[in-house]
């Protein structure tokens, strides 16, 4: 049998950021070691669904935007993922994770739009 879970929040958190250039095209060559570091206090929604299919298979959806209140509201980090769990034993399974991140205004100048697929094995005890 399936069954379904919804969980969604809204809070406050802080965040500490450190980004350099390794990441931009082109740098300017001042900026190859620099660094731009980040501490703001951050806004936080997030709604999240569990599909459990029997006790072998499980999926999760999750989508979030990080916002800072006070300056950034306009400007949000929105992500979605989707990941898939399969449990082969009771102490071993696989995993996949497809993650999309969409930073609007990102600290420096990167890309605004990063897609992430991770997968590996996982042991439990």
């Amino acid at each position: 049998t399936s069954k379904v879970t919804l969980s969604t929040g809204i809070g406050l958190f802080y965040e500490y950021e450190k980004w350099n250039y390794n990441g931009v095209p082109n740098p300017a060559p001042q900026d190859i070691d620099k660094m731009e570091q980040q501490r703001s206090i951050k806004g936080q929604i997030f709604a999240s669904f569990k599909f459990n299919f029997g006790e072998k298979w499980n999926i999760i959806t999750s989508g979030y935007t990080h916002f800072k209140p006070d300056s950034n509201i306009k400007n949000p980090r929105i992500a979605y993922s989707i990941d898939v769990k399969h449990s082969v034993t009771k102490h071993f399974g696989i995993w996949l994770s497809y993650q999309n991140i969409i930073h609007t205004k990102p600290i420096v100048p990167i890309r605004k739009h990063y897609t992430v697929l991770t997968g590996g094995v996982f042991f439990s005890f």
